[in-house]
């Protein structure tokens, strides 16, 4: 695969910022990075963004722009105070050296934001990884794993994208929020899932790891045979004595968690009632 190789800045040291700057140098970019919040206090900083092709904002949804708006007017005035970009610094003599007059791109990863968050820079663009990415080491072994991108903006995003051997998808602008939405609950709310399946678990004396498999085979035949043919049980036979027995039985038990097993049992029954007007 001929792709272009590219010269990064990525700020933010968390988990995204790791297992970009990790999955990044396995395709042979030059990453710089990633640095922490205090960025603006690291001399490597200033000399990283000379070099850099695009600059990935790899912080928190609230933080993109603030620190996207620091990072632009360091570039727009390489000679000002530092302290002036950071009252914590408690140097109000060091000075920024004089760096080149360079476009970098700005890159963030985050699902929900737009391209509009990056107000001062020309070019701009945005990559989201459909993977939760725990550590660095299996963020960056997922991040090149072929996963899906959500990506928009500037070309290099595609690229670096592609030499990840992702897959690009694209959404609206006015449906990103939705589309972060959806995220969430096919990710974190799985783990919800999960967490309830636990805590019923432990109501009678077995573990989380008693029921995994059965999650999984669930799982792969959402993934092979689809939503609508892979549900089983009581609501696709409308077994409706047992659906009131098992409600019983949590109300007996847990009654907190009824609401949790009506709603979860009405969307059962929607997706049943699809397939029999399929």
């Amino acid at each position: 695969m001929n792709v272009n190789r590219y010269t990064l800045c990525i700020i933010g040291s968390g988990r995204a910022g790791q297992s970009f700057a990790t999955a990044f140098q396995e395709v042979g970019h030059e990453v710089f990075g990633p640095f922490k919040r205090d960025f603006i206090s690291d001399p490597l900083f200033f000399s990283a963004i000379q070099k850099s092709n695009a600059i990935i904002f790899a912080v928190n949804d609230s933080n993109i722009g603030f620190v996207a708006d620091e990072v632009y007017e360091l570039l727009k005035n390489p000679e000002s105070d530092l302290n002036s970009f950071n009252p914590d610094s408690g140097n109000s003599n060091t000075v920024v050296s004089k760096a080149k007059h360079i476009t970098p791109v700005a890159i963030h990863l985050s699902g929900s934001k737009t391209l509009d968050i990056f107000s001062n820079f020309e070019n701009r663009a945005s990559i989201h990884p459909l993977a939760p990415l725990p550590d660095s080491k299996v963020g960056s072994a997922r991040l090149l794993s072929k996963i899906s991108f959500t990506v928009a903006g500037d070309k290099i995003a595609y690229d670096l994208v592609e030499s990840l051997g992702g897959k690009v998808l694209t959404v609206d602008d006015e449906k990103r929020a939705f589309y972060h939405a959806t995220c969430s609950v096919a990710s974190n709310f799985l783990v919800g899932l999960m967490g309830q399946v636990e805590k019923m678990a432990n109501e009678i004396g077995l573990d989380l790891n008693d029921f995994v498999k059965l999650c999984e085979f669930s799982l792969e035949d959402v993934k092979n045979i689809g939503v609508k043919k892979a549900l089983t049980g009581p609501v696709v036979r409308k077994d409706y004595l047992t659906l009131k027995n098992q409600r019983q039985a949590i109300e007996q038990i847990n009654p907190e968690d009824l609401s949790y097993f009506d709603s979860t049992i009405k969307i059962l029954k929607e997706i049943a009632e699809s397939t029999q007007r399929s």
